[in-house]
């Protein structure tokens, strides 16, 4: 793809056309123009402030919010995730694609940088996604966004190998069902991330992704798939929020995750499971006549 150093004039009005929602992101760096960039990715993109803003900062990048991708004015096509793998090794980076093509399908939506062997896969979802770290990169989700055409702070250019937002149509990206994404965060070793700031803290334990899915586990959890939850042996609901789930069953015995005991309010703190030394024994004073 030919490179321009004005990024959001010449590619932002084409990429809302194709269906994306373009985000401002300041030239040379990975960070949105404005505090609010998040709107993006529910509402429709503005055709006249994208060419107001570029007679302003013509030279600013295109970031994509993972957000509402769209057909037809009034058709919706799903949310937009990315799996953003960040091997610094060529060998491991190719074989994290490899593995993902085996178990998402393949995409011709792969963003690359010259000098770099991390790259971004493109996918859409029908339900919303949360921001989740893997062990080798993030699965971008809800309130995430990604440069997608401009300067990366080394000085490089971002690059698409085959399509790209710019060249062909949100349509055009594969759809996932919840089934294979659910075994790629398994065998990615998901972690749940900070997906406001965009920034989830890294794991203590960085491993090697297994060519299939492990029945074992990363790092010291052991992983299960239980129906449609994903469990880690401390009876943490992985994806719960991530995908949708439902809420854990009662605790009643007939499942094996322990559910925490309600919280209990105590002069407007909410206290888990026991009662404060300080207010065992005590009456709660009547409340003041008015």
């Amino acid at each position: 793809m030919e490179y321009h150093e004005t990024p959001w004039r010449d590619y932002a009005a084409p990429v809302a056309l194709n269906g994306f929602s373009p985000v401002v992101v300041r030239a040379s760096t990975k960070e949105p123009r404005f505090p609010k960039w998040n709107v993006a990715g529910a509402g429709r993109p503005h055709v006249s402030f994208i060419a107001k803003h570029a007679t302003r900062h013509p030279a600013d990048s295109v970031g994509i919010a993972c957000g509402i991708l769209r057909g037809s004015p009034d058709q919706d096509l799903g949310y937009l995730i990315g799996v953003d793998i960040d091997a610094d090794d060529p060998a491991e980076a190719t074989r994290l694609e490899e593995v993902a093509f085996k178990l998402l399908g393949p995409t011709s939506f792969v963003r690359t940088r010259p000098g770099s062997p991390r790259r971004l896969l493109l996918y859409r979802s029908p339900e919303k996604v949360k921001a989740v770290k893997l062990n080798a990169g993030d699965l971008l989700g809800t309130d995430r966004q990604f440069v997608a055409f401009g300067r990366h702070p080394d000085g490089s250019y971002y690059g698409w190998r085959d399509a790209s937002p710019v060249t062909a149509k949100a349509a055009d990206i594969p759809l996932l069902n919840p089934g294979p994404l659910r075994a790629f965060l398994e065998a990615m070793g998901a972690h749940p991330a900070n997906a406001r700031s965009g920034h989830g803290a890294r794991p203590r334990h960085r491993q090697g992704l297994p060519d299939i899915i492990a029945a074992g586990g990363v790092g010291e959890l052991q992983w299960q798939v239980e129906g449609d939850r994903v469990v880690d042996g401390r009876e943490a609901l992985l994806t719960k929020g991530v995908l949708g789930s439902p809420a854990p069953p009662p605790n009643d015995g007939s499942s094996g995750l322990q559910t925490t005991p309600p919280a209990l309010e105590l002069g407007g703190v909410r206290r888990s499971g026991r009662v404060s030394r300080r207010s065992r024994g005590r009456a709660r004073p009547p409340s003041a006549p008015m």
